[in-house]
């Protein structure tokens, strides 16, 4: 008789429907100017749908080429997925990422500066 439980191992991209819809859920577009508001809607979805561990390491590609084949092929959704989040002014800083991680950190790296941060702050103190 076949064991009906669930795959513990399977990826919570194994579903195409986990993705459907998600440009509903990610409106806002990023710019230079709204990192923290962009960064602020963006992580309850990646942590919702299980795909953090993508963008902060905890879910590394594997050393062994066919895991990573089938890592990078988990992982191209969700950079699709950040992609479609940018607008055209932040679209360049995709341009050379191959994961998701890449990008994440391109962007880190290109808008949370102190100084961004305080001045988004600002505004919305004005």
């Amino acid at each position: 008789m076949a064991d009906s439980t669930t795959d513990k191992t399977t990826s919570p991209l194994t579903s195409s429907s986990s993705l459907h819809g998600s440009h509903h859920v990610l409106f806002l577009k990023l710019t230079s100017r709204n990192y923290v508001y962009w960064k602020t809607q963006v992580l309850p979805f990646l942590k919702g749908h299980r795909y953090y561990g993508y963008v902060n390491s905890t879910e590394p590609c594997p050393s062994d080429s066919a895991l990573a084949e089938t890592w990078m092929e988990q992982d191209a959704p969700i950079l699709s997925i950040l992609i479609s989040s940018l607008s055209e002014e932040a679209l360049p800083l995709a341009i050379g990422c191959d994961t998701s991680k890449d990008l994440w950190d391109a962007l880190h790296n290109a808008y949370s500066s102190a100084s961004t941060t305080r001045l988004l702050s600002l505004n919305v103190v004005l």
